[in-house]
């Protein structure tokens, strides 16, 4: 039989930016830096190991390209990097700091879509079928189906639709900060009736409208600048369409910008839902438990949220 042991971990991730510009291109060095403080809910506990998943960090893409990723921690961890960067730690721990110090190289390239690319029919390439799917925050009822179907009546080709539902969000649904939805995401649903939301909710929207329409589209997590933020980098959402023969192309709704995307902008992932709580990197609070055997005196330590 063992007993439950709780301990609360806080967790405080900061990331600063700097930037060299020139008229192509913009290089950027980004730090990412994640301290946490483990306090231990009984004496006689102790920590078997300290596992961690960082999603948010720049990778390669069609406009950006990683110069240079140097992983940090202290007490020095076991990294393993692919999509994720895994952090392990071995041992009793009161402090963890983790993190990166990475060179960004964005280029100011548009995909280009110079030729007319029918709507889908009902069929979808299989890689891309979860991406036409409604999940927890995209989701999409009779409400949407409907007013998606209204905004491209007259909608002649694939851009055409995309465009058009994107310009209806643009100037029906207000962007404001001064909203709860800042900090607590609400789903499509919410969005449409409520018409308004921070760029998590209006990118919602926008790929709730076009997966009832059979249209692929993922949602993206990274940073971008803003002058109408006070220091300027914050984190930002915004969304990838797929168009045949050409791939996935970028829409940022708050940005006004269909179909490109400007080199102030920092992809980290891309993902099928707003859901994932690595998609925030703001101060948060982690519960993780300790399962004690009082017989060997065993401990297994599991996190119940990561990064």
């Amino acid at each position: 039989m063992s007993t439950s042991k709780f301990v609360v971990i806080f967790l405080l991730c900061s990331i600063s930016i700097f930037a060299e510009t020139d008229s192509q291109y913009q290089i950027f060095n980004i730090s990412l830096n994640a301290d946490v403080d483990l306090n231990y809910a009984s004496p006689v506990s102790r920590l078997v190991y300290f596992d961690s998943d960082l999603y948010l960090f720049p990778k390669n893409e069609f406009n950006q390209e990683v110069l240079e990723l140097n992983v940090n921690s202290d007490p020095l961890a076991s990294v393993k990097q692919a999509n994720i960067i895994n952090y392990k730690w071995e041992g009793d721990k009161d402090n963890i700091y983790f993190g990166y110090d990475a060179k960004v190289k964005v280029n100011t390239l548009i995909k280009r879509i110079d030729y007319k690319i029918s709507l889908p029919d009902q069929f979808v390439e299989q890689e891309n079928l979860k991406y036409v799917k409604p999940s927890k925050f995209i989701n999409i009822n009779q409400d949407i189906r409907k007013k998606a179907d209204e905004i491209t009546s007259n909608s002649e080709d694939l851009y055409g639709a995309v465009f058009d539902i994107a310009e209806w969000i643009r100037t029906n649904v207000k962007y404001d900060l001064n909203t709860l939805t800042e900090d607590a995401i609400q789903k499509s649903s919410w969005v449409l009736e409520n018409k308004y939301g921070v760029c998590d909710e209006i990118t919602n929207l926008f790929i709730s409208f076009l997966r009832s329409k059979n249209i692929p589209t993922r949602y993206v997590t990274g940073i971008a600048f803003s002058d109408s933020v006070e220091k300027g980098w914050d984190n930002h959402a915004w969304a990838e369409v797929y168009f045949d023969g050409i791939g996935w192309v970028p829409f940022d709704i708050v940005f006004g910008e269909y179909g490109w995307i400007d080199s102030g902008h920092i992809k980290f992932f891309d993902s099928i839902d707003s859901e994932n709580p690595e998609a925030r990197w703001v101060q948060k609070e982690l519960v993780a438990e300790l399962l004690t055997h009082p017989k060997d005196k065993e401990f297994f330590f599991s996190i119940i949220n990561k990064i």
